[in-house]
């Protein structure tokens, strides 16, 4: 009985140490990431957009225009900073 409480506090002990490793790299990854990010905005009820955000000061650093597309399709690659979404 001793060796299976054994064995499960060196596996427990393991999968912390797996998480805090993650962890660990997320919050590195982070610390360089863009100063910016996309956020989806509303002007008024027939006017939505996607906004370039700083993230320092909270300003809107430039807009798209998505018209009165409540629930746009669009993905943003966040390697080159682009976004993309369907032409209709």
């Amino acid at each position: 009985m001793t060796k299976g409480f054994s064995q499960a506090s060196a596996d427990a002990a393991g999968i912390a140490g797996e998480a805090f490793q993650m962890a660990n790299k997320r919050y590195k990854a982070s610390a360089n990431s863009a100063d910016f990010l996309f956020m989806l905005t509303v002007a008024d009820k027939k006017q939505h957009y996607l906004a370039i955000v700083s993230k320092d000061t909270g300003e809107t650093l430039q807009t798209i225009d998505l018209g009165r597309d409540k629930k746009p399709s669009y993905e943003v690659d966040v390697v080159t900073n682009q976004g993309y979404w369907p032409i209709v």
